[in-house]
């Protein structure tokens, strides 16, 4: 099979500092280009992105290695991507294994060299240039999770209790200035005190009527009961999103009831 571009990744790791260099060559022109790069950042980069309607009418050339690659993202890519999601999803730990069927799946081309320098991968497309970096971190004792708040990629050296979150600012509407994990925290906390003005609410309101004050309150208690499941479970943004929607439609409720009664004190005190 014929490519258009080649790459030459080379990695080594130098006392716990991983560092790499990235060679393109243009078989067509006879081009070149080279750049150091960080694995790390340039994996959390270009996995930052998610299929949706626009990948495959948008394609952009890839930034994160201090030049434009003359490849671009493509239907594969994300495919490949969205595999690992589902691997980590669901067996909570990716593996060289699991990288090594997918190699086979999505037929990747790549050449493997390893010497005392460090080890040099030859490849063809951005696909198979991310397979040989998360590979290569995997084989030196690296761990890639997804965060469970934004659900990015993130990498760390924690094979014991590995972190949840990522060290990123959430994107979570008026938490962005707090990492994943505090936004989290935050958030959470936010929730509980509107459920217990809720709950208060509730049970004064109907505190003349026992039974419906009973059911009340009790639906209310279970719905919330159900919500916080899910957002310890998975703490997502969409998540934590539907539980503060359903409280905020509650709460509005008891806003509209506040605002009818001082209406309806107001008058009272003008007869």
């Amino acid at each position: 099979m014929e490519f258009d571009y080649e790459y030459t990744i080379f990695i080594k790791n130098n006392d716990d500092e991983i560092t790499g260099q990235i060679h393109e060559f243009n078989e067509e022109t006879l081009k070149e280009n080279s750049s150091d790069f960080n694995p790390i950042s340039v994996i959390n980069e270009i996995t930052a992105n998610k299929i949706d309607e626009d990948v495959f009418t948008k394609q952009d050339n890839i930034k994160a290695f201090g030049f434009d690659l003359g490849i671009k993202y493509d239907k594969t890519f994300y495919y490949f991507i969205d595999e690992i999601r589902n691997i980590i999803k669901n067996n909570k730990k990716l593996s060289t294994t699991h990288l090594r069927n997918l190699k086979n799946s999505f037929n990747l081309y790549i050449d493997i060299n390893i010497n005392d320098e460090g080890y040099y991968y030859t490849c063809y497309s951005i696909t198979s240039i991310i397979y040989a970096l998360m590979y290569y971190l995997l084989e030196n004792n690296y761990r890639i999770d997804i965060c469970r708040h934004c659900e990015l990629f993130f990498i760390t050296k924690s094979r014991i209790n590995p972190p949840k979150f990522c060290n990123r600012k959430s994107p979570y509407v008026n938490y962005e200035n707090f990492t994943c994990g505090v936004a989290v925290d935050k958030i959470r906390d936010n929730l509980r005190w509107k459920r217990k003005g809720i709950e208060n609410y509730l049970y004064n309101k109907y505190q003349g009527d026992y039974e419906k004050r009973l059911k009340k309150v009790g639906d209310f208690s279970d719905k919330c009961t159900d919500y916080n499941k899910l957002i310890r479970k998975e703490p997502t943004i969409s998540n934590l999103k539907k539980y503060d929607d359903f409280l905020d439609k509650q709460d509005k409720y008891r806003k509209l009831s506040k605002a009818l009664n001082r209406k309806s004190q107001k008058s009272k005190l003008k007869k």
